[in-house]
């Protein structure tokens, strides 16, 4: 074919029709041209000479196609007119924002109005492009939708795009044809602040992975997707566990790569860990020997830049432990039943999430429960540690008897890192400990218990325990059981008005019979 091209040009030469080669001039061979800053729109693409067309490389950056109606929509069969292209097609830097599907389309025959083209007939090739360069554009998702469909693709540029995210994009389907040889994807110096691992589920064979210059603060952990070279210079990387898998991902390219040996990535570490207990919620705990009320509040955030002390560090220099994730930390109560109406037990129950392994401790005011109290009947503590995918799981258990002479007691369960004296340059937690505090309040029958807990207005949450609400009229003024007794007589006094009127209507139905 190129032949029989090339055939062509030279006729056309003899016959004296010359070929400007200033205007797209040729890069390393005549198939290869560079049409770049020429103030080209889409419809003087069909003004350019028959070998520019048939070129298999053609850089069309930095035109102004954009100046045309809709120009920043890369249309059906916009390229019919360059079947040969089988190596690389640049549009950089032409605020192209969207593709139609049929893109990358061609026919084998030329068609003056794309139009009216119904392009589900069988006469449509695409191109057998192996890389497109899409970079300094308007692109706010990866456009997977309209390149699908280029099964020789191997190389994609969206680099200074307004992406924001790295997921599936506009893709409405997926299949294993798509994305066989697709390998390189280029998202640098773009807006992308998060990463979907699904994408990987989409291009299976995807080797590397361009993500410097981004926002991305946290990232998943990609080490079992076949990537072989993953970059992310210049991101607000955090350093904590969610990093660590990246750690050990640059040693070991290092060890087999040139291009990461002489590489400095780094991440957002903080040197100041704030010591003192951090409450992040308080539970009203009301109770008596027949009634069980909680009353919740979640004490609010502040802004914590002020308590911070960020600064670059080498993620190969930061140990293992060190890669600190920060304390989450749940609590619930359980009631553990009633004996002749009389209740015995609860269950403070504090559950907390953290790398490296986070401690958790019980306090009743100043006092240690494990080592002051828990030698007496009253107390029991219970704790489990388990190892998630990326964190460690504790769950701690109080029971704690009713027996014990309660007033009002303050019961906090404090989650906590052990303290590291090394020096400063290691990251840290913002908080060191955090911690949930369980205020038990003992209230007499003679206080109307309930009355009082239910006018507390400024809690978020007010809650009965489930085996506690057959309880939930006893010990409750007379007029209660009063107008409990009048509805009662009054569904009665109904029921028997509405069987005298049917039993009347029977008896007038058989006297008409």
């Amino acid at each position: 074919m190129n032949l029989f091209i090339l055939t062509v040009l030279l006729l056309m030469n003899v016959r004296g029709k010359k070929f400007d080669s200033d205007y797209c001039p040729s890069l390393d061979n005549l198939w290869k041209f560079n049409c770049s800053n020429k103030e080209l729109k889409w419809s003087n693409l069909v003004k350019l000479e028959l070998n520019v067309r048939a070129s298999n490389y053609l850089d069309l950056s930095n035109n102004m196609f954009s100046t045309e109606p809709q120009g920043e929509i890369i249309k059906n069969l916009s390229f019919n007119l360059f079947k040969q292209l089988n190596s690389t097609l640049n549009l950089s830097s032409n605020q192209f924002g969207q593709i139609e599907s049929h893109a990358f389309y061609y026919t084998s025959f030329i068609i003056e109005d794309p139009k009216g083209l119904e392009l589900n007939k069988s006469g449509l090739k695409i191109l057998e492009l192996n890389e497109l360069d899409l970079s300094n554009n308007s692109f706010q998702m990866i456009p997977w939708n309209s390149v699908k469909n280029l099964y020789k693709l191997v190389t994609l540029r969206l680099s200074q795009n307004p992406i924001k995210k790295l997921d599936m994009g506009d893709m409405t389907d997926s299949s294993d044809t798509y994305f066989v040889k697709f390998s390189n994807l280029y998202l640098n110096n773009s807006l992308v602040e998060y990463v979907n691992p699904a994408v990987f589920d989409l291009v299976k064979n995807l080797k590397l992975l361009d993500l410097s210059g981004n926002q991305i603060k946290y990232i998943d952990n990609f080490s079992n997707k076949g990537l072989t070279s993953l970059y992310l210079f210049n991101n607000p990387l955090k350093c904590d566990c969610r990093l660590l898998w990246f750690k050990k991902f640059l040693l070991k390219k290092k060890s087999k790569s040139d291009d990461y040996k002489n590489s400095r990535q780094t991440c957002l570490g903080n040197l100041k860990t704030i010591n003192k207990n951090y409450i992040v919620e308080t539970k009203n705990l009301f109770v008596n020997t027949t009634n069980f009320l909680i009353t919740n509040s979640v004490l609010p955030t502040y802004d914590l830049t002020a308590d911070v002390a960020l600064k670059q560090i080498n993620i190969e220099d930061i140990e293992d432990n060190n890669f600190f994730c920060d304390l989450k930390i749940k609590n619930h109560i359980k009631n553990l039943g009633f004996y002749k109406d009389k209740l015995l037990k609860i269950r403070l129950n504090c559950e907390v999430e953290g790398f490296p392994t986070p401690y958790v401790k019980w306090l009743m005011g100043s006092k240690d429960v494990v080592r002051d109290l828990e030698s007496s009947d009253s107390f029991l503590t219970h704790s489990e540690t388990k190892r998630g995918n990326l964190t460690f799981k504790v769950h701690s258990s109080l029971t704690m008897s009713l027996d014990y002479p309660i007033r009002q007691e303050e019961i906090s369960c404090i989650a906590f890192y052990m303290s590291d004296s090394r020096p400063s340059s290691i990251p840290k937690p913002i908080y060191a400990k955090q911690g949930v505090v369980f205020n038990i309040i003992n209230r007499s029958k003679e206080e109307y218990f309930i009355n009082q807990t239910l006018s507390s207005l400024n809690f978020t949450e007010l809650t009965y325990l489930p085996s506690v609400q057959r309880n939930i009229f006893k010990d409750q003024p007379l007029i209660y059981y009063i107008i409990f007794g009048i509805l009662f007589l009054f569904c009665f006094f109904v029921i028997i008005l509405a069987s005298v009127c049917l039993i009347r209507h029977k008896r007038a139905v058989k006297k008409t019979e």
